[in-house]
């Protein structure tokens, strides 16, 4: 079960609410959003119908909502979460566009990158420090410089920046250097010290991506382990599940995001047009899907060059080929669908 504080509940409020709900559940974990505080109970030890007469009393409640999945704080709700990278909102009726490299080469590439990514539509930049690889023999990225070239790139650009990170000292060196969003990446989802530690840092919005063959279920208890410890901003990506065919890079499930986010959970959903498909020529049409779902944004690999990129060249759009697809693929459905550009 959990309940639900009005947006204008105060600090006594929550922390009232929390002593008079504890006697009826084993925990009461506070997930505080960019818009309300939920209360998750965990294990209730009352009847329900006791707990929702107590929650009425309560000053600064505003309704309680009882959950039968395994997940708590994430599940669906009638007030569908907006969460911000930046200043930048996902979440119901807005479309995020993310974009920049896979992994961060070299200055001039990034700065040349975000400023035509920026001009075009994008709010948010990606580019990653270090990568995860299948293979030890391929670029791994270069660690800490990149971070580097990151902030300085934010600094002229003014751009918020998305950094996957592998590791919970990974967490501590990109928060250092001012990433606004840590990003889990598919191999990492199971990860349950490095999930905590993103769930107690307070700086940053999370992101994290679907495990290659993880079930919804499965993926959203990935969510609610770092809501549990204390963030609970949180973005979901589908980047594609493994499959038998070959013909594209992974299996795009473009449903799930409907599933998700109408029946599932309060979270924004994302799509990984890039990753999904590994290939650039069929980034626009896996991007179209995105938005005939309504999912929250997409986040899209680009490259000034990407015959020469560190990783996944093959699967990047040119400057002018995003520029495009934001023009042509983009903006003509963002009004017929409801939706606007965040």
């Amino acid at each position: 079960m959990i309940v639900v504080m009005t947006p204008e509940a105060t600090s006594g409020d929550i922390e009232g609410a929390k002593k008079a709900l504890k006697p009826h559940c084993r925990q009461v974990h506070v997930s505080r959003g960019a818009d309300i505080t939920v209360l998750g109970l965990i294990s209730i030890t009352s009847e329900p119908d006791i707990i929702e007469a107590v929650a009425s009393r309560l000053r600064g409640v505003e309704r309680t909502e009882r959950i039968s999945h395994p997940y708590k704080l994430v599940a669906a709700r009638a007030d569908r979460s907006t969460v911000y990278i930046g200043e930048i909102p996902f979440g119901p009726g807005t479309f995020g566009v993310i974009a920049g490299p896979c992994a961060i080469d070299t200055k001039e590439n990034l700065l040349n990158v975000a400023r035509r990514v920026q001009a075009a539509g994008a709010a948010v930049l990606r580019g990653d420090h270090h990568k995860a690889r299948t293979s030890p023999y391929e670029n791994e990225g270069l660690g800490e410089e990149a971070l580097q070239i990151q902030a300085e790139v934010k600094q002229i650009t003014g751009m918020p920046f998305v950094v996957d990170v592998l590791s919970v000292e990974d967490v501590e060196l990109a928060l250092a250097y001012g990433a606004d969003c840590l990003r889990v990446g598919t191999r990492y989802m199971y990860t349950a010290h490095l999930l905590e530690a993103l769930g107690r840092q307070q700086q940053a919005t999370i992101m994290i991506k679907r495990g290659f063959s993880a079930t919804l279920t499965e993926w959203l208890l990935a969510a609610e382990r770092v809501a549990m410890n204390g963030n609970s901003s949180i973005i979901l990506v589908e980047r594609g599940v493994r499959s038998f065919g070959t013909e594209t890079r992974n299996l795009l499930d473009i449903m799930a995001v409907p599933v998700l986010q109408r029946r599932l959970t309060c979270l924004p959903v994302l799509v990984d047009p890039s990753h999904s498909t590994g290939d650039r020529d069929l980034v626009p049409d896996a991007t179209r899907a995105a938005l005939g779902v309504k999912a929250a944004g997409v986040i899209v690999d680009v490259h000034p060059s990407p015959e020469d990129a560190f990783v996944d060249g093959r699967q990047a759009l040119l400057p002018e080929e995003f520029a495009a697809l934001m023009e042509v693929d983009v903006k003509p459905l963002l009004g017929p669908l409801g939706l606007k550009l965040s």
